[in-house]
């Protein structure tokens, strides 16, 4: 709670999506980070002293971070039909959203995917705003999928 308001992050818990790729379903457990709503750069978060304690990792709550988050599970749920392309350290990321308005934006989702115990897991590991669309290497999620469900090597940049 802060300034009298409570945050509610339970669209933010773990869940399990079905995506459906050439008409077979494939179930994914899904995780997200609290870097979708945190942040640890000084001077731009909205409450320095309002902290998420993560133990490795803790950081400050950020609001606008938080807001953005709100629209996560559908834009997970739109993997399939979504622009997908290389991230960070063999990871990948989404970015052009429509807002319900019709404007675009762009809100960098970070994920991975892997296997653990032959179930399938998607993990958001950040999501946050950038000013413009970068310049990227697109890759499918089918292709994605596909890779990891036959065990190959997932594509690389």
């Amino acid at each position: 709670m802060r300034n009298g308001r409570s945050y509610d992050v339970s669209h933010l818990n773990a869940t399990w999506v079905e995506f459906v790729i050439n008409a077979k379903a494939y179930p994914f457990f899904v995780s997200y980070s609290h870097h979708c709503f945190a942040k640890t750069v000084q001077g731009y978060n909205d409450c320095e002293s309002w902290a998420y304690n993560y133990p490795k990792d803790p950081r400050n709550f950020h609001e606008k971070r938080y807001k953005r988050s709100l629209c996560l599970p559908a834009i997970i749920e739109a993997l399939p039909t979504s622009i997908t392309f290389h991230a960070r350290r063999g990871s990948y990321a989404v970015c052009e959203i429509t807002s319900n308005d019709g404007g675009t934006y762009f809100y960098q989702v970070v994920f991975d995917l892997f296997k653990v115990n032959r179930k399938l897991r998607l993990h958001i590991s950040s999501a946050y705003l950038i000013d413009e669309r970068p310049k990227i290497k697109k890759v499918g999620f089918e292709r994605i999928v596909k890779n990891l469900i036959s065990g190959r090597p997932l594509p690389k940049p």
